[in-house]
């Protein structure tokens, strides 16, 4: 399944303009709190880290589970993240 099926589109309605319009919103593959690994190209894990904010529908910054910025507070690409799941 490709993340392309998992997004949900949402309209928002705003009247910030003369007119009212719809503007076209997304919901991101990770939300701030999830656990995620950082995949390395050689397939490695990075992490756990923290999704700490959500950028755009691609990009987020990472922190540490103690609070701490990670990555330099740098934009993360969410296509080399990876869900942490723990029992």
């Amino acid at each position: 399944m490709s993340s392309n099926e998992n997004r949900k589109e949402e309209f928002i309605f705003s009247d910030e303009e003369d007119r009212p319009y719809i503007a076209r919103s997304y919901n991101p593959e990770f939300r701030v709190g999830d656990k995620v690994y950082v995949l390395g190209s050689d397939g490695s894990q990075d992490g756990p880290y923290l999704v700490e904010s959500v950028i755009s529908e691609k990009e987020c910054t990472l922190s540490f589970e103690n609070g701490q910025t990670a990555k330099d507070g740098k934009a993360v690409q969410m296509a080399i993240l990876e869900k942490c799941y723990t029992a």
